[in-house]
C-alpha cells in the first residue's frame, strides 16, 4: 500500500507501520501514540526488529494516559451489522447508548447523531442518522468516535488518596443529595507503588538500580555514536470500579479486564513493557461520597521504562609516533574501532 493511502489515523485493517515513531511524553495524545484509536484483535507480537524500533520512553504516567485514551476507542469501535441498511452498526464495547449522542466520524469529519437504539436486537445496536457533512453511511475502515464531553461514558480518574477508606467524610445532608443524582459508572485509578525494575511479579531477578546500556548507534556523517541507556521501573497500579449495584460492578470489572487483555499488545507497541493482571478484591462499600455505590479493586502490575541518550564524537583515526632504540621513528595508524591498520 503506497504511503498515500495510508491514513494514519485508522487502525486494523491497514495494519501499517507508522513511520517515525517519537518518544512519549506526559501527556499523550492520540498523535504521539501508535495504536489507541481500535482494538486489533488479530495483532500479533512484533518482530525483534520492529520492537527494537518501536522502543520508545514510556513513564507510569504516560501507561495511564494510554490507559484514558484506550477507553475511549474500545467504546467507540464498531461493526456493521446489516447489509440492506449500512447506517445500522453496532458498538459491541459501548457502556453507554443513548437517542441523540453524536457520532464523530475521525476519517472523513462527518458527524452522526444516534437516531435509535435497538433495545430490541441488544443494547449494542443503533441506527445512524445524518447531523453535519454526514452524507453517505460509515465505510468499514472509518475511526468512529462517541462524543465523549457531551455524552455519558465511563468516567476514568485519579482516585482519593484514601478512597478505600470507609469512615465518613461527607455529612448525611451531603450523602443523601449526592444520592439524588444519577451515578455513571467510574474507574479510578491510583499507584500505590513505584520502585526500580525487579518486581517479584515479572521475575526477573537482580532491581535495575541504575540505567543499563541499550544500544549503541553510529551516526557516519555527523561522527557521533549514541548510546541508549534503559531503566525498567516496576509498579502495582489500582483500578478501582464503581456503580450502584454489586452486580454492575462486577460486570463493569469484568468489562474492564477484557480491555486490558485485548490492549496488553497495544501498550506494549507504545513503549510499556509489559502488564499483568496480579488480582481482584471483593466488592466494598464506601460512604465517603455517597452511600449507593459499591467498588471492586483490580491490581495491575505494570512495568515501564525510562530512556536518555547521550552523544560521543566518534575517534576517526588516531596517529602515534614513538622513537626506536635505533634512533629512527615509528608511525603507528589505529583506526576508530582502534584495530591498527597500517604500520610505517
Amino acid at each position: 500500500m503506497s504511503k498515500a493511502k495510508v491514513d494514519k489515523r485508522t487502525f486494523g485493517e491497514h495494519k501499517e507501520k507508522l513511520p517515525g515513531l517519537k518518544p512519549v511524553q506526559h501527556r499523550n495524545n492520540y498523535e504521539n501514540s501508535a495504536y489507541l484509536l481500535h482494538p486489533d484483535l488479530e495483532m500479533l507480537p512484533p518482530s525483534a526488529e520492529e520492537r527494537s524500533l518501536a522502543r520508545r520512553d514510556c513513564v507510569i504516567e504516560d501507561f495511564l494516559d494510554m490507559v484514558d485514551l484506550g477507553l475511549k476507542g474500545y467504546q467507540s469501535y464498531w461493526q456493521s451489522i446489516s447489509e440492506s441498511n449500512r447506517f445500522m452498526i453496532r458498538f459491541p464495547f459501548a457502556r453507554y447508548l443513548e437517542e441523540g449522542d453524536k457520532v464523530l466520524n475521525l476519517t472523513t469529519n462527518a458527524v452522526y447523531t444516534i437516531g435509535q437504539v435497538h433495545s430490541d436486537v441488544d443494547e449494542h445496536s443503533v441506527t445512524l442518522e445524518a447531523h453535519s457533512g454526514a452524507t453517505a453511511p460509515v465505510h468499514g475502515t472509518d475511526v468512529l468516535r462517541l462524543d465523549f464531553d457531551n455524552a455519558k461514558h465511563v468516567k476514568f480518574l485519579h482516585a482519593y488518596p484514601a478512597s478505600d477508606d470507609i469512615n465518613r467524610y461527607y455529612t448525611e445532608e451531603e450523602i443523601q443529595r449526592n444520592a439524588t443524582e444519577a451515578f455513571m459508572d467510574h474507574i479510578c485509578y491510583k499507584v500505590h507503588d513505584y520502585s526500580p525494575g525487579g518486581r517479584e511479579f515479572f521475575r526477573s531477578g537482580v532491581k535495575q538500580l541504575v540505567p543499563q546500556r541499550r544500544e549503541e548507534r553510529a551516526n557516519p556523517l555527523t561522527n557521533k555514536m549514541e548510546t541508549v541507556f534503559g531503566q525498567h521501573f516496576d509498579s502495582e497500579v489500582y483500578f478501582q470500579c464503581w456503580t450502584p449495584t454489586n452486580e454492575a460492578t462486577s460486570r463493569l470489572a469484568r468489562w474492564f479486564r477484557t480491555f486490558m487483555r485485548r490492549y496488553r499488545n497495544i501498550f506494549k507497541e507504545n513503549g510499556v513493557v509489559d502488564v499483568l493482571f496480579l488480582q481482584q478484591g471483593p466488592e466494598y462499600n464506601v460512604t465517603r461520597w455517597r452511600n449507593d455505590i459499591v467498588g471492586t479493586t483490580c491490581v495491575y502490575g505494570v512495568r515501564t521504562e525510562e530512556l536518555y541518550s547521550t552523544e560521543d564524537v566518534l575517534l576517526k583515526e588516531l596517529k602515534i609516533a614513538f622513537m626506536q632504540g635505533n634512533g629512527n621513528y615509528e608511525q603507528v595508524l589505529f583506526a576508530h574501532n582502534n584495530k591498527k591498520v597500517d604500520i610505517q
